[in-house]
């Protein structure tokens, strides 16, 4: 696990679904990522979630697709944007998951994992490569495995180091009950005490589930679950945003052209 661990939730995203992942779902992931690292905070009230700088911002590196949702903040420090107009904010630039996969997330972590022969590399895409292949084996049986666990009769401790090793792709665990990462957030706090070099306190696993949160009627405010329709929206009102992934095999990572996999929209044959 250690080969995959540091990468972002939207990184290891695009190596096990390198063309059906969309762009919605990638920013979402990064944006929660960003919650639980405390370099955001989500604030619920009435009628939106508001966003705003949270104790990190200053001291983390980020990638440049978590950049896109907190270059807002660096203009003003004091800024409270609700998370629809945050989100239309960092899609700007984007002019389609193709796109947003290419020149956001993207990156040198990821060039061991993906490959361009002569077409692909002039028309901007590229394909997951023999080591990707791998390494997307490796996660999906780990995730699929750690998810099993959670969501067995076992308690949340019994496995709370394993699911805590995983950093932000936690997010990406199938079915996992969010409430559950409230314990996690106790046991990851009671490690970094105990253990600070093993457990740095970097993940605030709580922050995606509030209990009895203020300024909302609601008994308690589950982040994770309810910004997935708000992502999904928010992008779909952007002027000029296609979100749509490839529903076919999850061969390759789109680019500009608007192709993806091996070349081209039909195949190996090009865009024709």
């Amino acid at each position: 696990m250690s080969e995959w661990r540091h990468l972002s939730p939207a990184e290891t995203l695009l190596i096990i679904q390198p063309n059906s992942s969309k762009a919605s779902e990638l920013a979402r992931l990064t944006f929660l990522d960003l919650v639980m690292r405390k370099i955001l905070i989500a604030e619920p009230t009435e009628d939106s979630i508001l966003i705003s700088q949270g104790p990190k911002f200053s001291s983390s590196t980020l990638l440049i697709h978590e950049k896109l949702f907190t270059q807002i903040f660096e203009k003003d420090k004091t800024i409270k944007i609700s998370l629809n107009n945050l989100i239309k904010s960092s899609f700007q630039k984007i002019k389609s998951t193709g796109n947003y996969k290419i020149k956001y997330i993207y990156n040198e972590r990821l060039k061991d994992y993906f490959s361009a022969n002569l077409f692909q590399w002039i028309i901007g895409t590229k394909s997951i490569n023999a080591n990707g292949k791998k390494l997307k084996t490796k996660i999906l049986s780990h995730l699929t495995r750690t998810s099993n666990k959670l969501n067995s009769d076992e308690s949340s401790i019994t496995v709370g180091d394993k699911i805590i090793a995983l950093n932000g792709n936690v997010l990406l665990l199938k079915g996992i009950d969010f409430s559950k990462l409230k314990v996690l957030d106790d046991l990851n706090k009671t490690n970094t005490k105990n253990d600070s070099k093993r457990f740095p306190s970097v993940y605030d696993y709580g922050a995606l589930y509030l209990i009895n949160p203020i300024h909302v009627s609601e008994t308690n405010f589950d982040l994770a679950t309810i910004s997935t329709p708000i992502f999904v929206e928010s992008v779909d009102d952007i002027d000029g945003i296609d979100d749509s992934g490839d529903s076919g095999s999850d061969s390759g990572c789109a680019g500009d052209s608007g192709c993806s996999g091996c070349g081209g929209c039909g195949g190996c044959g090009g865009c024709g």
